[in-house]
């Protein structure tokens, strides 16, 4: 669909065009599931899962690579479950991101630290040295964190 169909789609049902896109995206995973595992189990799993679990299924089957098979049974354990969105996307990430949970919690720490849209908030005295110190403390994060990830 076009960016203007979608657009337009999202101007009527007041919402983003990446809500309308999430939606989209849950329905193409629910119709590839439905044909290739050309069961009534697929077609269940799509009318009684939240369609929040559809939704972090696709970004989630996106973001990883993963194959149907491997969704299907990762939305099957969330839904008998009963995981809530982030719950269900914490599994997945548990299982499927080979990365350290302490080097992604560096990493999102540094990414924080980048972010200093309200350092004009600190007083204007302070401002130098805290740049200063946040400079050297995201570059010792990175390098901490490229470290182990090469090893």
């Amino acid at each position: 669909m076009s960016n203007r169909r979608t657009a337009a789609l999202a101007a009527d049902c007041k919402c983003s065009p990446d809500t309308i896109e999430s939606y989209r995206n849950a329905y193409r995973l629910a119709y590839r599931l439905m044909v290739e595992q050309e069961s009534e189990h697929a077609r269940k799993l799509w009318e009684d899962a939240p369609i929040e679990l559809w939704k972090a299924a696709a970004k989630l089957a996106k973001q990883y690579n993963l194959d149907n098979e491997t969704i299907y049974e990762y939305l099957t354990i969330g839904n008998e479950h009963g995981m809530s969105r982030e719950s269900f996307s914490a599994h997945v990430d548990e299982k499927e991101n080979h990365v350290p949970k302490w080097i992604r919690n560096l990493k999102q720490i540094n990414r924080l630290l980048l972010r200093d849209d309200w350092a004009t908030e600190i007083p204007y005295e302070l401002q130098d040295e805290y740049r200063q110190a946040k400079e050297h403390f995201a570059n010792v994060l990175e390098r901490i964190a490229e470290t182990m990830e090469a090893e």
